[in-house]
This record gives structure tokens, C-alpha cells and sequence, in this order.
């Protein structure tokens, strides 16, 4: 079993809290099931519980989140959403390209004919 760490993250002071965390915490209910961490808000700060992956992880969520609600200053289901799915796809993304560098770096010859 993994050790659970906390961790706070903190809101800018130019961002209304309930506008993140969503009607009755929903966007921070939805974070905490598809992320796998215990989130507890108070004011501008989230305590992040969970692995250590886990909890940087949801900072990175949250850092999206905070970046959309910037933009668009609203916040629906859909965006969060979004949000954890542009993590997940860039994350996957930079796992494939470390370990296609990996595999190309650690090898005398290409392992393509073409490269």
C-alpha cells in the first residue's frame, strides 16, 4: 500500500473558489473519482490527499482548471471533463516519447530501417 502524503493547493486570490470547486463541490467530487484522492476545500486552498502521484496529478488538474476558468471565467461538467482528458492524453503522450527515446538512444542502430 502506497503512503498517503497532503498537500495544499492554493487558488489565485482573483479566482472565486466556488466557481472551481462547482455547485455542492460537484467539480471537485468529480476530480476526486476520476483521480483517485481525497480533495477538501476551504476558501482559495484545496488539500490534496492521496500517492504521491496521485496528488501531483490532481495540482496538475487543478492547474488546467485554473487555466480554462481564466479564460473563460466559467467553469461547466463538460470543461472539467476536458480537463482530465487533456491531462491524461498528454501524459500518455509523455510517456511514449521518453520511452521512444529510451529505445532509439540505447540502441547502436535504429530500430526502423528507415530512421
Amino acid at each position: 500500500m502506497e503512503k498517503l502524503i497532503e498537500k495544499i493547493y492554493t487558488l489565485a486570490e482573483s479566482i472565486n473558489p466556488l466557481r472551481i470547486y462547482g455547485q455542492n463541490d460537484s467539480h471537485l467530487k468529480f476530480i476526486e473519482n476520476e483521480l483517485e484522492v481525497r480533495l477538501i476545500a476551504r476558501g482559495h486552498k484545496v488539500k490534496i490527499i492521496g500517492s504521491e502521484i496521485q496528488v501531483n496529478r490532481t495540482q496538475e488538474v487543478l492547474d488546467e482548471i485554473c487555466q480554462i476558468f481564466t479564460k473563460k471565467d466559467n467553469l461547466t461538467n463538460t470543461d472539467i471533463e476536458t480537463a482530465l482528458k487533456i491531462y491524461v492524453f498528454w501524459n500518455h503522450l509523455r510517456k511514449m516519447m521518453s520511452f521512444l527515446q529510451l529505445v532509439l538512444l540505447e540502441r547502436e542502430k535504429p530500430i526502423w530501417p528507415w530512421l
